[in-house]
């Protein structure tokens, strides 16, 4: 039953966004590794037809058919960017390469600080962790983080289009939960000042980004930005411009003090009880 909900999951994820291909190949090795009998690995693979084949359908009926990536029907093809190499990819070029790492446009390591700390305890990891749950992760894990990594790397890199992409590492979205994995497997290595400081500034970045990062693509003047017009939500420039449509009511005053109040309420209630001392009998 596992492993027939892993490949319909799979399949799933493949329905929704084809941008996950890379994850799912290279978590195909290990998982045939781990599953060893051919019968299995054949469950596994059935299981994922039926959202597989309601893509290639969709395809089918909507564009004629059902193996062709999008890209090959972009109907500006032959002057898109897209249409270098095959459907848009081409051979990896190094500077989309530093730009998906380190510029001030979408650089992972810019957007997501810790994620440099994480590639460390990847490529250095330590022999002995101090906490019983992060001395379960085996070296098979390690690898497959860091094919995973490698192989969003080359994709970002050979995708032509991913030069034009928005604020933020939209490219490397799928390997940030892996990051955050590693991160919390060493949590009890690193320095309590320097976990705060990278959780931090991550957190504010991507919250300055998701709110005032639709009309730049440098992060200094999304910051500064930030800092000068305050906390806000976008669900309240939806409101603004979209309440006189639908209800005929202009409001007067838009604040996100009672959105925010609500979220922190939710946060306290998370994280209190992990504070709270169990009593004794």
């Amino acid at each position: 039953m596992r492993l027939m909900i892993i490949g319909f999951l799979s399949g799933l994820a493949l329905f929704v966004d084809l941008s996950i291909l890379p994850l799912l190949l290279v978590l195909a090795v290990p998982l045939a590794k781990q599953i060893k009998s051919l019968r299995n690995i054949l469950l596994t693979i059935l299981s994922s037809l039926p959202p597989v084949s309601a893509l290639a359908l969709y395809q089918h009926v909507a564009f004629g058919n059902p193996f062709l990536p999008p890209q090959a029907y972009l109907v500006d093809l032959g002057t898109s960017v897209h249409a270098s190499g095959l459907f848009g990819l081409a051979a990896p070029y190094p500077a989309t390469l530093l730009n998906h790492l380190f510029s001030l446009k979408n650089g992972l390591f810019i957007y997501v600080p810790f994620a440099l700390l994480c590639l460390w305890y990847l490529v250095f990891p330590k022999r002995r962790l101090s906490d019983s749950f992060a001395a379960n992760f085996t070296s098979m894990e390690r690898w497959t983080i860091l094919a995973v990594l490698l192989a969003y790397l080359l994709y970002a890199a050979a995708v032509r289009s991913s030069q034009y992409s928005g604020f933020g590492p939209r490219y490397l979205l799928p390997i940030i939960p892996l990051l955050c994995y590693i991160f919390a497997m060493y949590m009890q290595e690193i320095p309590s000042w320097l976990m705060r400081l990278l959780l931090g500034a991550s957190f504010v970045i991507n919250v300055a980004g998701a709110q005032r990062g639709i009309d730049t693509d440098n992060l200094l003047f999304v910051l500064a930005l930030f800092a000068l017009s305050g906390p806000w939500l976008p669900i309240l420039d939806w409101a603004r411009a979209e309440f006189p449509q639908i209800f005929g009511y202009t409001p007067s005053v838009l604040s996100p003090a009672g959105l925010l109040l609500l979220l922190g309420t939710a946060l306290a209630v998370m994280w209190l009880p992990s504070q709270m001392k169990p009593r004794r009998s």
